[in-house]
């Protein structure tokens, strides 16, 4: 994936983890009330082609980004 210098930002941690999985950088995350938000380099066209279902994935690299994420959101919960 090129880094165009584009964010997006999402709630979304399904989608959050396929952005990751398929090479975006985290680049933030912070709490708002119970949810986290991802910030991430990547474009809201990526993210389109995740809710398309126009594009695949390593299942080994969606569960390990989906497995990071979560460990992220509970270090975030346990230090508040």
């Amino acid at each position: 994936m090129s880094h165009t210098g584009e964010t997006y930002s999402t709630t979304d941690l399904e989608l959050a983890s396929y952005l990751l999985a398929k090479g975006s950088a985290l680049l933030e995350s912070s709490r708002e009330l119970n949810k986290t938000r991802f910030t991430l380099q990547a474009s809201s066209d990526q993210a389109m082609r995740y809710f398309h279902g126009e594009d695949t994935v390593s299942a080994r690299a969606l569960f390990s980004a989906w497995r990071s994420l979560r460990t992220l959101i509970e270090e975030q919960r346990r230090s508040r």
